[in-house]
């Protein structure tokens, strides 16, 4: 935390656009950012770096990770999800609460914020997860990121869709209501109604756009009774965006995931179960719809919903295949990408990764490059062009739904409170991650 870094000659995303400018780092925090066309002193500081040609970053805040601990570190850790993150220009990640045992308890949050403390190499945050009936426990517990309300079955076991539990945890929790939006009934009638169905393209049939639509509304309509702010979690559909939208309501947010950007309901034919994910993926218009949505704004950030499994749980048939797929070390790469083609402006990339999660959670300090701010950066190459690789991967589940995909635009340095934590392929220097802050 004692080090001084400067970075010079940056083509930086600041809260006033895109220019270049020096960064200076000190004690963990950004200390001072050149004027423009002004270069700071390098004298005296531990560690200068030329990023003439790069671009700099706010660090990726993803909002929706699932680490898998406790109970499920055969496919993820603490160690192999950070260093997945910190490839990614991923510096604070915000952890689910279907682990095993579940995020439900005081006594599971704290035994949950001791393991993650001794393991992380990224900053965190903690969700917990709600139940039918704890409440008490959840509204007694201090500085947690929000609460998660899975309306419609996932992976682990919460499931909170009756009508007297949901409204009681709408009337009386204060903060962040995170929601996992599918209708429980639709997806059990679905499932029904399709049990001899043995095709993984039979996903995105009982969980369908009926199911996600129903679900929002829904959610939507009890957080304007309550006057409650809500998030809805990785939004896959048109008719989600369209209900967010006519809420008219800052209070009422969502968020999307990568893969529901750039993969469709076909992948479920070409990959099988590997493109098995809750909600699943949609059609190409969906897809044209949340891009349109995140340029325009309409979507406050993008997050991963990093759920890893393994390729032999993934291997099983249909209705054995776990629900889930990796992302948090290519979430960033897919959105410089775009930013190429034309899809979102670099300014755009940086408010939905990293000020946008950060305004949007309470985070403190996090999400700007600016003084006073922590020192969470990444510089990235505009301009390198790689194909994603299986053996690249870094996520202990060692693979990724997006293996083939060539793209431009790689994060090549990661800063985490003013140190280089990684550098090409490289990870010099290990850095204890940190609880953050809400509020």
């Amino acid at each position: 935390m004692g080090q001084t870094l400067l970075i010079q000659n940056a083509t930086a995303v600041l809260p006033d656009g895109v220019r270049q400018a020096d960064v200076a780092m000190m004690g963990g925090q950004i200390a001072r950012v050149g004027a423009p066309g002004k270069r700071l002193d390098p004298s005296g500081f531990e560690t200068v770096i030329d990023a003439g040609g790069l671009a700099l970053l706010p660090g990726v805040i993803d909002a929706h990770v699932h680490f898998r601990t406790p109970g499920g570190e055969h496919k993820e850790d603490w160690d192999t999800g950070s260093m997945a993150a910190l490839a990614g220009g991923v510096t604070t990640v915000l952890d689910m609460p279907n682990t095993d045992p579940p995020t439900v308890s005081l006594e599971a949050l704290g035994a949950k914020r001791k393991a993650v403390a001794e393991r992380a190499r990224v900053h965190y945050g903690l969700f917990m997860g709600a139940t039918r009936d704890n409440l008490e426990q959840v509204l007694a517990a201090d500085n947690i990121a929000g609460l998660k309300v899975y309306m419609g079955s996932s992976t682990g076991g919460l499931l909170v869709h009756e009508d007297g539990p949901l409204a009681r945890i709408f009337e009386r929790f204060p903060g962040t209501l995170a929601v996992h939006a599918e209708d429980e009934q639709i997806i059990q009638a679905n499932s029904l109604k399709y049990r001899d169905a043995v095709a993984p393209g039979v996903h995105h049939l009982i969980r369908d756009h009926l199911s996600a639509r129903r679900a929002t509304e829904r959610a939507i309509g009890l957080a304007t009774r309550f006057d409650r702010p809500l998030h809805i979690c990785h939004m896959s559909t048109a008719e989600e965006l369209e209900l967010v939208r006519a809420a008219a309501d800052p209070r009422i947010t969502c968020e999307v995931a990568p893969h529901h950007l750039v993969l469709t309901q076909e992948a479920l034919d070409e990959m099988g179960t590997l493109a098995k994910m809750n909600p699943p993926l949609r059609t190409a218009a969906d897809c044209d719809a949340l891009w349109a949505g995140l340029a325009a704004g309409a979507i406050a950030c993008v997050a991963t919903d990093h759920a890893p499994h393994t390729l032999k749980e993934k291997a099983g048939s249909y209705w054995q295949a776990p629900s889930g797929v990796p992302g948090v070390q290519h979430m960033l790469p897919i959105l410089l990408d775009a930013a190429r083609r034309g899809r979102l402006s670099l300014e755009r990339v940086a408010e939905v990764t990293a000020a946008g999660p950060a305004r949007l959670f309470g985070i403190q300090g996090k999400g700007r490059i600016a003084r006073g701010y922590d020192a969470d950066l990444v510089l990235v190459d505009l301009t390198a062009t790689r194909t994603v690789d299986r053996k690249d991967v870094l996520s202990k589940c060692g693979w990724t739904p997006y293996e083939g995909m060539t793209l431009t635009g790689w994060p090549v340095v990661t800063i985490l409170d003013g140190q280089v934590v990684y550098e090409r392929g490289a990870f010099p220097r290990r850095v204890a991650g940190r609880e953050v802050r809400f509020g």
